[in-house]
Protein backbone atom coordinates (compact mmCIF):
# COMPACT_ATOMS: atom_id res chain seq x y z
CA UNK A 1 0.00 0.00 0.00
CA UNK A 2 0.97 3.69 -0.21
CA UNK A 3 3.67 4.79 2.23
CA UNK A 4 3.74 8.49 3.25
CA UNK A 5 6.73 10.27 1.66
CA UNK A 6 8.42 11.25 4.91
CA UNK A 7 8.43 7.76 6.39
CA UNK A 8 11.83 6.03 6.62
CA UNK A 9 12.40 3.36 3.99
CA UNK A 10 14.10 0.13 4.88
CA UNK A 11 16.80 -1.32 2.65
CA UNK A 12 15.14 -3.30 -0.12
CA UNK A 13 16.84 -6.07 -2.07
CA UNK A 14 15.05 -7.25 -5.21
CA UNK A 15 14.85 -10.95 -6.07
CA UNK A 16 17.63 -12.22 -8.30
CA UNK A 17 16.86 -12.26 -11.99
CA UNK A 18 19.20 -12.22 -14.99
CA UNK A 19 17.26 -9.37 -16.60
CA UNK A 20 16.20 -7.49 -13.48
CA UNK A 21 19.05 -5.57 -11.87
CA UNK A 22 17.32 -2.49 -10.52
CA UNK A 23 16.10 -1.59 -7.01
CA UNK A 24 12.74 -0.45 -8.34
CA UNK A 25 10.80 -3.66 -7.85
CA UNK A 26 7.92 -2.23 -5.85
CA UNK A 27 5.91 -4.72 -3.89
CA UNK A 28 2.17 -4.34 -3.91
CA UNK A 29 -0.94 -6.21 -2.80
CA UNK A 30 -3.57 -7.19 -5.34
CA UNK A 31 -7.22 -6.74 -4.51
CA UNK A 32 -7.44 -10.45 -3.75
CA UNK A 33 -4.73 -9.81 -1.07
CA UNK A 34 -2.13 -11.91 -2.88
CA UNK A 35 1.37 -10.48 -3.09
CA UNK A 36 3.03 -9.59 -6.35
CA UNK A 37 5.60 -7.35 -7.98
CA UNK A 38 5.56 -5.15 -11.03
CA UNK A 39 8.39 -7.37 -12.24
CA UNK A 40 8.11 -11.00 -11.12
CA UNK A 41 9.36 -13.76 -11.00
CA UNK A 42 12.29 -15.49 -12.80
CA UNK A 43 10.14 -17.19 -15.41
CA UNK A 44 10.43 -16.73 -19.14
CA UNK A 45 7.16 -15.71 -20.70
CA UNK A 46 5.18 -18.40 -22.50
CA UNK A 47 2.04 -16.94 -24.03
CA UNK A 48 0.53 -20.36 -24.58
CA UNK A 49 0.36 -20.92 -20.80
CA UNK A 50 -1.59 -17.75 -19.99
CA UNK A 51 -4.78 -18.38 -18.06
CA UNK A 52 -7.60 -16.57 -19.85
CA UNK A 53 -10.03 -17.10 -16.99
CA UNK A 54 -8.35 -14.54 -14.73
CA UNK A 55 -10.47 -11.56 -13.73
CA UNK A 56 -8.83 -8.46 -15.22
CA UNK A 57 -11.69 -6.00 -15.03
CA UNK A 58 -9.60 -2.80 -14.88
CA UNK A 59 -10.47 -0.61 -17.85
CA UNK A 60 -8.50 1.86 -18.15
CA UNK A 61 7.98 21.36 -30.79
CA UNK A 62 9.29 21.28 -27.17
CA UNK A 63 7.96 24.32 -25.32
CA UNK A 64 8.94 23.38 -21.77
CA UNK A 65 11.59 25.08 -19.63
CA UNK A 66 13.62 23.07 -17.15
CA UNK A 67 15.69 23.82 -14.06
CA UNK A 68 19.47 23.92 -14.32
CA UNK A 69 21.61 20.87 -13.46
CA UNK A 70 21.52 18.76 -11.40
CA UNK A 71 17.97 17.65 -12.19
CA UNK A 72 16.86 15.74 -9.12
CA UNK A 73 13.32 14.83 -8.17
CA UNK A 74 12.21 16.52 -4.91
CA UNK A 75 11.02 13.30 -3.28
CA UNK A 76 10.93 14.70 0.25
CA UNK A 77 8.38 17.31 -0.84
CA UNK A 78 6.07 14.95 -2.67
CA UNK A 79 2.40 15.17 -1.83
CA UNK A 80 -0.27 12.80 -3.08
CA UNK A 81 -3.03 15.25 -3.94
CA UNK A 82 -6.14 13.06 -4.30
CA UNK A 83 -8.22 15.96 -5.59
CA UNK A 84 -5.84 16.65 -8.48
CA UNK A 85 -5.46 12.96 -9.24
CA UNK A 86 -9.22 12.41 -9.37
CA UNK A 87 -9.64 15.32 -11.80
CA UNK A 88 -7.16 13.74 -14.20
CA UNK A 89 -8.06 10.05 -14.02
CA UNK A 90 -9.43 8.41 -17.17
CA UNK A 91 -13.05 7.29 -17.24
CA UNK A 92 -13.24 3.53 -16.78
CA UNK A 93 -16.61 1.91 -17.22
CA UNK A 94 -15.93 -1.06 -14.94
CA UNK A 95 -13.81 0.58 -12.27
CA UNK A 96 -14.68 2.93 -9.42
CA UNK A 97 -12.76 6.12 -8.63
CA UNK A 98 -11.68 4.66 -5.27
CA UNK A 99 -10.20 1.64 -7.02
CA UNK A 100 -8.38 3.85 -9.52
CA UNK A 101 -6.95 6.01 -6.72
CA UNK A 102 -5.79 2.85 -4.92
CA UNK A 103 -4.09 1.62 -8.10
CA UNK A 104 -2.26 4.94 -8.55
CA UNK A 105 -1.12 4.95 -4.92
CA UNK A 106 -0.01 1.36 -5.30
CA UNK A 107 2.39 2.36 -8.08
CA UNK A 108 4.01 5.32 -6.30
CA UNK A 109 7.81 5.19 -6.05
CA UNK A 110 7.69 7.48 -3.05
CA UNK A 111 11.20 6.94 -1.60
CA UNK A 112 13.44 6.99 -4.65
CA UNK A 113 15.27 9.99 -6.05
CA UNK A 114 15.99 10.29 -9.74
CA UNK A 115 18.53 12.42 -11.54
CA UNK A 116 17.67 13.04 -15.17
CA UNK A 117 19.49 14.10 -18.31
CA UNK A 118 18.21 17.26 -19.96
CA UNK A 119 18.54 15.87 -23.49
CA UNK A 120 15.40 14.33 -24.95
CA UNK A 121 15.22 10.71 -26.05
CA UNK A 122 11.63 10.95 -27.20
CA UNK A 123 8.54 13.13 -27.30
CA UNK A 124 4.89 12.97 -28.19
CA UNK A 125 1.82 15.17 -28.20
CA UNK A 126 1.46 15.01 -24.42
CA UNK A 127 4.89 14.31 -22.99
CA UNK A 128 8.68 14.43 -23.21
CA UNK A 129 10.95 11.51 -22.35
CA UNK A 130 14.40 11.80 -20.77
CA UNK A 131 17.00 9.37 -19.46
CA UNK A 132 17.34 9.29 -15.69
CA UNK A 133 19.23 7.45 -12.93
CA UNK A 134 18.08 6.34 -9.51
CA UNK A 135 20.00 7.95 -6.62
CA UNK A 136 20.83 6.69 -3.17
CA UNK A 137 22.12 3.21 -3.98
CA UNK A 138 25.89 3.72 -3.82
CA UNK A 139 27.69 2.99 -7.06
CA UNK A 140 24.64 1.47 -8.73
CA UNK A 141 24.13 3.28 -12.04
CA UNK A 142 21.04 1.98 -13.78
CA UNK A 143 19.44 4.00 -16.56
CA UNK A 144 15.70 4.50 -16.75
CA UNK A 145 13.43 6.63 -18.86
CA UNK A 146 11.18 9.25 -17.30
CA UNK A 147 8.02 10.28 -19.15
CA UNK A 148 7.02 13.81 -18.19
CA UNK A 149 3.76 15.55 -19.19
CA UNK A 150 4.29 18.88 -20.91
CA UNK A 151 1.76 20.62 -18.66
CA UNK A 152 -1.04 19.98 -16.17
CA UNK A 153 -3.46 20.01 -19.09
CA UNK A 154 -1.67 16.92 -20.46
CA UNK A 155 -1.60 14.82 -17.30
CA UNK A 156 -4.54 12.50 -18.06
CA UNK A 157 -2.62 10.35 -20.58
CA UNK A 158 0.04 9.68 -17.92
CA UNK A 159 -2.51 8.21 -15.53
CA UNK A 160 -4.22 6.32 -18.34
CA UNK A 161 -0.94 4.73 -19.42
CA UNK A 162 -0.05 3.85 -15.83
CA UNK A 163 -3.38 2.05 -15.33
CA UNK A 164 -2.97 0.23 -18.64
CA UNK A 165 0.46 -0.99 -17.55
CA UNK A 166 -1.03 -2.06 -14.22
CA UNK A 167 -3.71 -4.07 -16.00
CA UNK A 168 -1.16 -5.84 -18.19
CA UNK A 169 1.06 -6.53 -15.19
CA UNK A 170 -1.86 -8.26 -13.47
CA UNK A 171 -2.13 -10.69 -16.37
CA UNK A 172 1.57 -11.47 -16.03
CA UNK A 173 1.65 -11.57 -12.24
CA UNK A 174 -1.30 -13.91 -11.88
CA UNK A 175 0.41 -16.27 -14.30
CA UNK A 176 3.80 -15.89 -12.54
CA UNK A 177 5.37 -14.33 -15.61
CA UNK A 178 8.16 -11.77 -15.57
CA UNK A 179 7.37 -8.23 -16.74
CA UNK A 180 11.00 -7.92 -17.83
CA UNK A 181 10.51 -10.80 -20.27
CA UNK A 182 7.17 -9.57 -21.57
CA UNK A 183 6.71 -7.95 -25.01
CA UNK A 184 6.13 -4.59 -23.28
CA UNK A 185 8.59 -2.22 -21.66
CA UNK A 186 8.52 -2.28 -17.90
CA UNK A 187 6.72 0.53 -16.11
CA UNK A 188 8.30 0.68 -12.65
CA UNK A 189 5.88 3.18 -11.22
CA UNK A 190 4.95 6.83 -10.76
CA UNK A 191 6.66 9.81 -9.17
CA UNK A 192 5.57 13.40 -8.68
CA UNK A 193 8.05 16.15 -9.47
CA UNK A 194 8.21 19.93 -9.91
CA UNK A 195 11.21 19.91 -12.24
CA UNK A 196 9.32 22.11 -14.67
CA UNK A 197 9.85 25.67 -13.50
CA UNK A 198 6.87 27.40 -15.08
CA UNK A 199 4.56 25.85 -12.47
CA UNK A 200 4.15 26.62 -8.79
CA UNK A 201 6.42 24.61 -6.49
CA UNK A 202 3.53 22.54 -5.10
CA UNK A 203 2.20 21.70 -8.57
CA UNK A 204 3.93 18.33 -8.67
CA UNK A 205 3.41 16.68 -12.04
CA UNK A 206 3.02 12.87 -12.30
CA UNK A 207 5.77 11.15 -14.30
CA UNK A 208 6.26 7.52 -15.30
CA UNK A 209 9.52 5.65 -14.68
CA UNK A 210 10.07 3.22 -17.57
CA UNK A 211 12.67 0.90 -19.03
CA UNK A 212 15.29 2.73 -21.09
CA UNK A 213 16.30 1.13 -24.39
CA UNK A 214 18.84 2.29 -26.98
CA UNK A 215 16.59 3.32 -29.83
CA UNK A 216 13.32 2.63 -31.61
CA UNK A 217 12.53 0.50 -34.63
CA UNK A 218 12.05 3.49 -36.94
CA UNK A 219 15.60 4.69 -36.25
CA UNK A 220 16.95 1.15 -36.44
CA UNK A 221 15.39 0.65 -39.89
CA UNK A 222 16.87 3.94 -41.09
CA UNK A 223 20.36 3.06 -39.82
CA UNK A 224 20.26 -0.42 -41.35
CA UNK A 225 18.91 0.82 -44.67
CA UNK A 226 21.71 3.32 -45.27
CA UNK A 227 24.56 1.50 -43.50
CA UNK A 228 25.40 -0.92 -46.31
CA UNK A 229 23.76 -2.19 -49.45
CA UNK A 230 22.58 -5.71 -48.64
CA UNK A 231 21.03 -6.70 -51.93
CA UNK A 232 17.47 -7.88 -51.53
CA UNK A 233 17.76 -9.17 -47.99
CA UNK A 234 15.40 -7.95 -45.27
CA UNK A 235 16.54 -4.50 -44.16
CA UNK A 236 16.88 -5.39 -40.46
CA UNK A 237 17.97 -8.96 -41.24
CA UNK A 238 16.01 -12.19 -41.03
CA UNK A 239 17.01 -13.00 -37.42
CA UNK A 240 15.87 -9.64 -36.02
CA UNK A 241 12.77 -9.62 -38.22
CA UNK A 242 11.49 -12.88 -36.76
CA UNK A 243 12.30 -11.70 -33.24
CA UNK A 244 10.23 -8.60 -33.96
CA UNK A 245 7.36 -10.67 -35.37
CA UNK A 246 7.29 -12.87 -32.24
CA UNK A 247 7.28 -9.86 -29.88
CA UNK A 248 4.47 -8.14 -31.80
CA UNK A 249 2.28 -11.24 -31.96
CA UNK A 250 2.86 -12.01 -28.26
CA UNK A 251 1.98 -8.40 -27.45
CA UNK A 252 -1.27 -8.67 -29.38
CA UNK A 253 -2.20 -11.82 -27.46
CA UNK A 254 -1.63 -10.13 -24.09
CA UNK A 255 -3.60 -7.07 -25.18
CA UNK A 256 -6.44 -9.34 -26.27
CA UNK A 257 -6.44 -11.07 -22.88
CA UNK A 258 -6.50 -7.66 -21.22
CA UNK A 259 -9.41 -6.52 -23.45
CA UNK A 260 -7.25 -3.58 -24.56
CA UNK A 261 -6.87 -2.11 -28.04
CA UNK A 262 -3.47 -0.44 -28.45
CA UNK A 263 -4.52 1.90 -31.31
CA UNK A 264 -1.02 3.32 -31.83
CA UNK A 265 1.15 0.53 -33.22
CA UNK A 266 3.89 2.04 -35.40
CA UNK A 267 7.65 1.70 -35.83
CA UNK A 268 8.45 4.58 -33.46
CA UNK A 269 6.49 2.82 -30.67
CA UNK A 270 8.63 -0.31 -30.84
CA UNK A 271 11.83 0.09 -28.84
CA UNK A 272 15.07 -1.82 -29.47
CA UNK A 273 18.01 -2.72 -27.23
CA UNK A 274 21.14 -3.44 -29.27
CA UNK A 275 23.09 -5.19 -26.50
CA UNK A 276 20.35 -7.76 -25.85
CA UNK A 277 18.90 -7.61 -29.38
CA UNK A 278 15.39 -7.37 -27.99
CA UNK A 279 12.28 -5.41 -28.98
CA UNK A 280 9.69 -3.96 -26.61
CA UNK A 281 6.28 -2.44 -27.29
CA UNK A 282 5.80 0.97 -25.69
CA UNK A 283 3.33 3.84 -25.40
CA UNK A 284 0.03 2.67 -23.97
CA UNK A 285 -1.25 6.27 -23.89
CA UNK A 286 -3.86 5.63 -26.57
CA UNK A 287 -4.80 2.12 -25.45
CA UNK A 288 -8.41 1.74 -24.33
CA UNK A 289 -10.62 -1.09 -23.23
CA UNK A 290 -13.08 -2.57 -25.70
CA UNK A 291 -15.91 -1.50 -23.40
CA UNK A 292 -14.74 2.11 -23.09
CA UNK A 293 -14.29 2.43 -26.86
CA UNK A 294 -18.01 1.93 -27.31
CA UNK A 295 -18.66 5.37 -25.83
CA UNK A 296 -15.90 7.23 -27.73
CA UNK A 297 -16.66 9.03 -30.98
CA UNK A 298 -14.38 8.17 -33.88
CA UNK A 299 -13.57 11.88 -34.40
CA UNK A 300 -12.08 12.01 -30.88
CA UNK A 301 -9.63 9.18 -31.51
CA UNK A 302 -5.99 10.05 -32.15
CA UNK A 303 -4.86 7.68 -34.89
CA UNK A 304 -1.82 7.65 -37.18
CA UNK A 305 -3.28 7.70 -40.69
CA UNK A 306 -0.46 5.66 -42.29
CA UNK A 307 -1.09 2.79 -39.85
CA UNK A 308 -4.89 2.72 -40.14
CA UNK A 309 -6.66 -0.34 -41.46
CA UNK A 310 -9.10 0.09 -44.40
CA UNK A 311 -12.25 -0.27 -42.29
CA UNK A 312 -11.18 2.57 -39.96
CA UNK A 313 -11.10 4.99 -42.90
CA UNK A 314 -13.99 3.57 -44.93
CA UNK A 315 -16.51 3.08 -42.14
CA UNK A 316 -15.01 5.20 -39.37
CA UNK A 317 -15.50 2.13 -37.24
CA UNK A 318 -14.26 1.57 -33.70
CA UNK A 319 -10.67 0.26 -33.53
CA UNK A 320 -10.50 -3.47 -32.83
CA UNK A 321 -8.02 -6.27 -32.38
CA UNK A 322 -8.11 -6.66 -36.18
CA UNK A 323 -7.08 -3.03 -36.74
CA UNK A 324 -4.21 -3.50 -34.25
CA UNK A 325 -3.17 -6.63 -36.14
CA UNK A 326 -3.22 -4.72 -39.43
CA UNK A 327 -0.91 -2.05 -37.97
CA UNK A 328 1.43 -4.82 -36.79
CA UNK A 329 1.49 -6.12 -40.37
CA UNK A 330 2.52 -2.65 -41.56
CA UNK A 331 5.32 -2.58 -38.98
CA UNK A 332 6.63 -5.93 -40.24
CA UNK A 333 6.43 -4.66 -43.82
CA UNK A 334 8.45 -1.56 -42.89
CA UNK A 335 11.08 -3.66 -41.10
CA UNK A 336 11.38 -5.82 -44.21
CA UNK A 337 11.63 -3.17 -46.93
CA UNK A 338 13.03 -0.19 -44.99
CA UNK A 339 10.17 2.21 -45.75
CA UNK A 340 7.29 3.59 -43.73
CA UNK A 341 3.81 2.66 -45.02
CA UNK A 342 2.95 4.57 -48.21
CA UNK A 343 6.29 6.41 -48.04
CA UNK A 344 6.68 6.58 -51.83
CA UNK A 345 3.15 7.92 -52.20
CA UNK A 346 3.70 10.66 -49.63
CA UNK A 347 6.90 11.74 -51.40
CA UNK A 348 5.02 12.30 -54.64
CA UNK A 349 3.79 15.73 -55.71
CA UNK A 350 0.15 16.72 -55.58
CA UNK A 351 -2.56 16.03 -53.04
CA UNK A 352 -0.87 13.04 -51.40
CA UNK A 353 -3.22 12.97 -48.37
CA UNK A 354 -6.27 12.46 -50.60
CA UNK A 355 -4.44 9.71 -52.47
CA UNK A 356 -3.35 8.18 -49.18
CA UNK A 357 -6.93 8.01 -47.95
CA UNK A 358 -8.07 6.34 -51.16
CA UNK A 359 -5.21 3.81 -51.10
CA UNK A 360 -5.97 2.89 -47.47
CA UNK A 361 -9.68 2.48 -48.20
CA UNK A 362 -8.93 0.12 -51.11
CA UNK A 363 -6.09 -1.65 -49.24
CA UNK A 364 -3.51 -0.93 -51.94
CA UNK A 365 -0.55 -1.06 -49.54
CA UNK A 366 1.38 -3.64 -51.59
CA UNK A 367 0.48 -2.01 -54.91
CA UNK A 368 2.25 1.28 -54.18
CA UNK A 369 5.62 -0.18 -53.18
CA UNK A 370 8.81 0.72 -55.01
CA UNK A 371 10.41 -1.79 -57.39
CA UNK A 372 13.23 -2.48 -54.91
CA UNK A 373 10.72 -3.08 -52.11
CA UNK A 374 8.85 -5.59 -54.25
CA UNK A 375 12.11 -7.41 -55.04
CA UNK A 376 12.93 -7.64 -51.31
CA UNK A 377 9.57 -9.28 -50.64
CA UNK A 378 9.91 -11.64 -53.62
CA UNK A 379 13.37 -12.67 -52.39
CA UNK A 380 12.03 -13.52 -48.92
CA UNK A 381 8.90 -15.63 -49.59
CA UNK A 382 8.40 -16.91 -46.03
CA UNK A 383 8.36 -13.42 -44.55
CA UNK A 384 6.29 -12.09 -47.47
CA UNK A 385 3.74 -14.83 -46.90
CA UNK A 386 3.30 -13.78 -43.27
CA UNK A 387 2.98 -10.10 -44.19
CA UNK A 388 0.47 -10.89 -46.92
CA UNK A 389 -1.62 -13.07 -44.57
CA UNK A 390 -2.03 -10.09 -42.23
CA UNK A 391 -2.47 -7.25 -44.71
CA UNK A 392 -4.31 -8.91 -47.60
CA UNK A 393 -5.90 -12.10 -46.25
CA UNK A 394 -6.59 -10.35 -42.89
CA UNK A 395 -5.92 -13.43 -40.77
CA UNK A 396 -3.86 -13.83 -37.62
CA UNK A 397 -0.74 -15.89 -38.33
CA UNK A 398 0.68 -18.47 -35.93
CA UNK A 399 4.35 -17.90 -35.08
Amino acid sequence: MFTPPNKHIEKFTPPTSPLFSTPLQKKFVNKDKSNGYLATPDTSIDISEIDTSIDTSIDTSIDTNYNDSPYISPIAEQQFDSENVIKNLPVCSNHSIDDLIADVQDCLLDHYQFEYNRSLIGQGSFSNIHRCEVKGFGDLKTLFAIKMPKSWRKVKPIYKELLNFKLISKILINNRLNMEDSPFINCYGLIFTNWIINYHKMDNLPCLILSCLDTDLKKLIHSKKFATHNGYNLVIGSKLWWKLAKVLMDGLKILKLSSLIHMDFKTSNILYDSSEEIFKICDLTSASSIEDLKSINFENLELTLQYCSPELITNKSTPTFESDLYAVGLILLSAAIGEEPYEQLLKSKGNSIVLLNECIKKNKILEVLSIDSCKILESNPKEFSLIKSILIDRIEPII
